[in-house]
């Protein structure tokens, strides 16, 4: 009798605990790591059945819409557009959903998110703005789609960067060293050519050539940096001050020595 009473009593928390216990751990997944993991299924479920499709993440600060695209899950970030998903919600970072498209270089998404009443010119952290982010990588379909919705070309960032410098200069860049010997990391690094399209395409749109960042560092000077010429050829023709210096005293000709051996290194003499 005793064992029989053991084993209703086992039962009876088997039965109640372990529903409980599996809820708990399905609950474990948020809905923005199901998009993380590009799992569109999932995603709709929960919007299905009440989830907030907005909500912030607690450990990676996304939204379920900025961690798909991020993670390059285009899929689930436009069943995410479609299902109206905040496109102007921006990450715990401030990063919005057209920053990380436009970064990513997808060009459906960019277009969706514009389409969905995305902000062309949201800013993001430290300033960024999409088509800083698509001059940056060279994501010129991008580029294309945010200037053709009036994409502010001279915004710029926090440390006075603007989308033509970037453009001039062959994208991202990180340095340290500066002036002597220069020490470069190339995080997007595309060739004249993108350089020139990319920067044709931002003086069109209204940019301004002479605009210098926290360094002084001009268009012009990116451009040098990098020894384009024909990049260089364009912005001179378009009326860039060759005499302008940054505030070590470099002039546009400066940079073209100093990090002579830095192009080496990247196999751009």
């Amino acid at each position: 009798m005793r064992n029989g009473l053991v084993f209703l009593g086992m039962l009876f928390v088997t039965m109640v605990f372990t529903p409980i216990i599996s809820a708990a751990k399905e609950n474990r997944i948020t809905i923005v790591q199901l998009a993380m993991n590009g799992d569109v299924a999932g995603v709709k479920a929960r919007i299905e059945s009440g989830e907030n499709i907005n909500a912030i993440d607690a450990s990676t600060g996304e939204t379920a819409l900025t961690a798909s695209i991020s993670e390059e899950k285009f899929k689930v970030a436009s069943y995410l557009i479609a299902a109206h998903a905040d496109v102007n919600q921006p990450n715990k970072f401030g990063n919005t959903p057209l920053i990380y498209a436009s970064t990513a270089g997808n060009a459906k998404i960019t277009r969706s998110l514009l389409d969905a009443g995305a902000s062309v010119n949201g800013r993001g952290e430290r300033g960024l703005t999409p088509i800083l982010m698509a001059c940056g990588f060279g994501n010129l379909a991008c580029v294309d789609i945010l200037l053709s919705t009036h994409a502010d070309v001279n915004l710029a960032t926090l440390d006075k960067l603007t989308p033509l410098m970037l453009a001039a200069g062959g994208g991202w860049q990180i340095e340290n060293g500066f002036p002597g010997k220069p020490l470069i990391t190339i995080i997007a690094f595309y060739n004249n050519r993108t350089a020139e399209l990319l920067t044709q395409k931002l003086l069109n749109s209204g940019a301004r050539i002479n605009d210098a960042d926290a360094r002084g560092m001009t268009p012009l000077m990116y451009a040098d940096r990098m020894a384009f010429k024909n990049t260089a050829r364009i912005l001179l023709n378009a009326g860039a001050d060759a005499k302008m210096r940054d505030l070590n005293s470099h002039s546009a000709n400066d940079y073209i020595r100093i990090y002579r051996n830095v192009r080496k290194q990247i196999g751009n003499k």
